[in-house]
């Protein structure tokens, strides 16, 4: 679960963010570098730790106030541990060139309205939701044609165009981008919101499902798993204690490239478990994938009361 350099060496931002790299074996790609305190908050949940655990309950006033509940509600109904997360969604699409040539860049209504369906159906299980806004179209032949990971064009991108606030979930598609995208944690927003400002999800637009098994989709699903707090379930490889911190997701030596076809793999031997190729954290190929696991939900939405919702 941690970086291979390979990895490492294509990651040049001073704040640490999720990348995904070209894809191989037709395969979607993803290099997480989370940073040591994000790590950290991940090992303090997990371990139920009191101060960790406050931080999550600081968002929960924030979320109930976003669900409708109000705070005077007594019983079931006021537990917001359970309540549905909801983030308006807007996406920006670049183009090389105007009009709608898709070798330009141009991406159709039907084909984000597509997203916007496989993205809701994947986190629905989380009891969280997309709620799309709109949709704004950006013809820069700079942006267009920036250099994967797209660090030197960000804060001119994102800077100009953003919308919302911490839970507005900004999608950036790049058309010259083969398979590959870059998300920061939430961590990385700040207690002040001082990086707010490059908070959101680049990926490439070909990664938008297009009907077969090497398109589903399932890129930007993986992207927002990491906007949401997410790691791999490779992180820190064939580590029993450490790992993603999710108890529920077996160990990996590292990512899967190779599961075209979806053959099992055990990487780790001496520890519980078959590699995760079904999950949305991993790296292998759409067709493998079928969703998140319980732990996965639990921890995406902590993550996301103690970035999101509260301000830390």
């Amino acid at each position: 679960m941690l970086f291979s350099t390979r990895i490492l060496a294509a990651l040049v931002a001073a704040l640490p963010v999720a990348t995904a790299m070209p894809r191989e074996s037709s395969s979607r790609s993803c290099a997480s570098n989370p940073s040591a305190d994000f790590l950290k908050a991940h090992a303090q949940v997990a371990a139920g730790e009191p101060d960790a655990m406050a931080k999550v309950a600081g968002g929960k006033p924030a979320l109930m106030e976003a669900a409708g509940i109000p705070s005077s509600a007594s019983g079931k109904a006021a537990l917001p541990d359970g309540a549905p997360m909801n983030f308006e969604t807007y996406f920006h699409i670049v183009q090389s060139a105007a009009g709608t040539s898709p070798a330009s860049g141009y991406v159709t209504k039907k084909q984000i309205a597509d997203q916007m369906d496989v993205l809701n159906e994947a986190y629905a299980p989380m009891n969280i939701s997309f709620t799309f806004v709109n949709t704004t179209y950006h013809v820069n032949r700079k942006w267009a044609n920036a250099e994967y990971p797209g660090f030197d064009m960000e804060g001119e991108l994102k800077g100009k165009t953003r919308h919302g606030g911490r839970l507005s979930l900004n999608l950036y598609y790049i058309p010259t981008w083969t398979g590959s995208g870059v998300c920061h944690f939430p961590d990385d927003i700040g207690a002040d919101g001082k990086n707010l400002k490059i908070d959101g999800c680049m990926q490439s637009t070909d990664s938008f499902p297009d009907g077969t098994d090497d398109n589903r989709g399932f890129l930007t699903v993986h992207e927002v798993g990491h906007w949401l707090g997410l790691l791999h379930t490779f992180q820190g490889g064939c580590d029993e204690r450490g790992g993603d911190y999710v108890a529920d997701t077996p160990a990996e030596e590292g990512p899967n490239w190779s599961s075209y076809g979806c053959v099992e793999r055990d990487s780790c031997p001496f520890l519980p478990g078959l590699d995760p190729i079904e999950n949305h954290m991993d790296y292998s190929h759409e067709s493998c994938k079928t969703g998140f696991t319980s732990g996965q939900s639990v921890r995406a939405r902590e993550m996301a009361l103690m970035y999101r919702y509260a301000n830390n």
